[in-house]
């Protein structure tokens, strides 16, 4: 019994239909701190150190940086035309594709595994155009799953998640919901959107627990921001991308790090930015103020980013 339920169940890592890959050995999804403690005992205890990552979103490229860190020849299989495909914009694929190439990680895209087969020199991993990549362990990271099951033995309403409203709130007055299981109404965007990150679930969580102890004003209205760690670059990203039509890619003349501003014609949506917590931080207060932003200033590099800098007067 209970008067006030939280729901909590996140999300399982999306494992394909590959043939074989179920009764293949050294095969492991990246999800957990087990999950990493399982393959990094399973890499140091096998004789050969060949891995292949099937997927090539930011979940498989932090694993091959990490395996390529600790000695792993690691080769990449992404089923679409490029790496991050469904998250950023080609000029940021072509950066880590360069980025794990200089460190000699393998990458191949257009592959589209459909089995995996057990042999005495490893396993045998075959894609669709008949090419085969052998490996000692496997890491797949293709996606998730979103833990729902006991939503819906609930009778709650789920559409790529579990529908909540402003407050967390599921259509039971007494079942919230919070993290990567459910789908939200962000006001800033004007969607509904389901996001896969520690802030979303953490100011959620925050959200939930002042509704239940009845302060009415509180609602969920973040800007989402998420981050990527691989070999010596932090990339920060802060805004959602989705239904941009225009970018400007700003490259810092007096170090190593740029920034990708993506817009929906004047509208700042998404910042991405790399080694550069400047275009990050301030690309965020643009976002949430929704302030107009001089294009060609933000173009012309010899403009620092600052506050006041690229507004538009």
């Amino acid at each position: 019994m209970y008067d006030k339920l939280v729901i909590a169940t996140g999300a399982s890592p999306l494992i394909p239909a590959i043939k074989g890959i179920s009764t293949t050995k050294n095969v492991f999804s990246m999800r957990t701190a087990e999950d990493t403690f399982n393959i990094k005992k399973a890499f140091k205890t096998s004789n050969k150190k060949r891995v292949v990552v099937i997927g090539g979103g930011y979940i498989g490229l932090e694993t091959a940086a990490s395996l390529n860190k600790l000695g792993a020849n690691v080769t990449i299989l992404e089923r679409e035309n490029r790496l991050l495909a469904r998250v950023t914009a080609p000029v940021m694929s072509e950066f880590f594709t360069k980025l794990h190439e200089d460190n000699k990680v393998k990458i191949f895209t257009n592959k589209d595994v459909i089995s995996i087969e057990n042999h005495e020199d490893g396993s045998h991993i075959r894609c669709k155009d008949h090419s085969i990549y052998k490996a000692d362990l496997i890491v797949v990271g293709v996606g998730v799953k979103v833990n729902t099951e006991l939503a819906q033995d609930a009778g709650l309403q789920i559409d790529n998640g579990i529908m909540v409203d402003k407050t967390t709130k599921t259509n039971d007055d007494h079942i919230y919901a919070i993290g990567d299981c459910t789908c939200h109404y962000n006001p800033h965007y004007n969607i509904h959107v389901r996001l896969e990150s520690v802030q979303n679930a953490v100011d959620q969580a925050k959200v939930a627990a002042k509704a239940i102890c009845g302060q009415n004003q509180v609602i969920y209205d973040s800007i989402p921001w998420f981050w990527s760690d691989q070999f010596n670059v932090k990339l920060q990203m802060v805004g959602l991308s989705n239904g941009y039509n225009n970018i400007i890619l700003r490259q810092e003349i007096l170090d190593n790090s740029f920034s990708i501003w993506y817009f929906k014609d004047d509208e700042l949506l998404a910042v991405d930015a790399v080694n550069n917590a400047k275009a990050y931080i301030l690309g965020g207060r643009f976002i949430e103020n929704r302030q107009s932003i001089d294009k060609n200033k933000l173009r012309d590099t010899t403009i620092p980013i600052k506050p006041n800098s690229f507004i538009k007067r």
